[in-house]
């Protein structure tokens, strides 16, 4: 195809993280939303992973026989160079990879754990509550 642009994304993508975010209930009003805060990157691990990731997708870009089909990074661009300029690339860019629940731990409480390894929520009343997950 003479002429054409074609577009190719390329990304770095991680499912084991290890930041947690909170949930917060923000009223009695059971139709009013939460406060949620995801606290994305917060653990300098998963900073650190995705940086390194991201370091690479750009490495194989730019390595033939794939970089004689590119034209340019369109984003964060040639100006992203050191792990700060990365850090502070990746703290105003980062988001989520649209997964329609969340996800909790089944860890011991003191290890960060929220669930139990029965899906008893810790710190509610195990009569009440419990964690499944569908198909």
């Amino acid at each position: 195809m003479s002429g054409s642009r074609v577009c190719l994304p390329l990304y770095e993508s991680d499912g084991l993280h290890h930041s947690q975010g909170r949930l917060y209930i923000n009223s009695s009003d059971p139709f009013d939303h939460p406060v949620i805060d995801p606290q994305y990157l917060s653990h300098t691990a998963d900073l650190e992973i995705f940086r390194e990731g991201l370091k690479l997708v750009r490495t194989i870009g730019s390595t033939a026989p794939l970089s004689s089909a590119l034209l340019q990074e369109v984003t964060p661009g040639s100006s992203v160079q050191s792990d700060d300029d990365w850090n502070t690339w990746l703290a105003t860019q980062y988001s989520t990879e649209f997964h329609p629940s969340c996800s909790l731990a089944m860890l011991p409480l003191e290890q960060g754990g929220v669930v139990d390894a029965n899906l008893k929520v810790y710190g509610l009343c195990e009569c009440l509550f419990r964690v499944v997950q569908g198909p």
